[in-house]
C-alpha cells in the first residue's frame, strides 16, 4: 500500500453545526483513526491560530497540524 497524505479542514468540515454549537460526528472520528491505523498520514490543515485549533486536533486523537494564520507558529 502507497501512503498517502491528508488534510482536513476544521469548520464546516470536521466540525459540524453552527458556531459556538459545533460538534464533531462520530463518522468523522471513526474515518480519522481507521486512516491513521491504515498508515497513512493525516493532519488538520486550518486558518485557526495554533491556539484555537490544538484542541480539535487533539480531541481526533491526532498528533499533526497546519497552522496558516498571521497567528500560526
Amino acid at each position: 500500500m502507497d501512503r498517502k497524505y491528508f488534510f482536513f479542514d476544521i469548520d464546516g468540515t470536521l466540525l459540524v453545526g453552527e458556531p459556538g454549537r459545533q460538534y464533531v460526528p462520530d463518522s468523522a472520528k471513526e474515518t480519522l483513526k481507521k486512516l491513521e491505523e491504515s498508515g497513512h498520514f493525516v493532519a488538520i490543515a486550518t486558518g485557526r491560530s495554533y491556539a484555537m485549533s490544538v484542541d480539535v486536533m487533539r480531541s481526533f486523537g491526532l498528533k499533526n497540524i497546519c497552522a496558516v494564520s498571521a497567528w500560526a507558529r
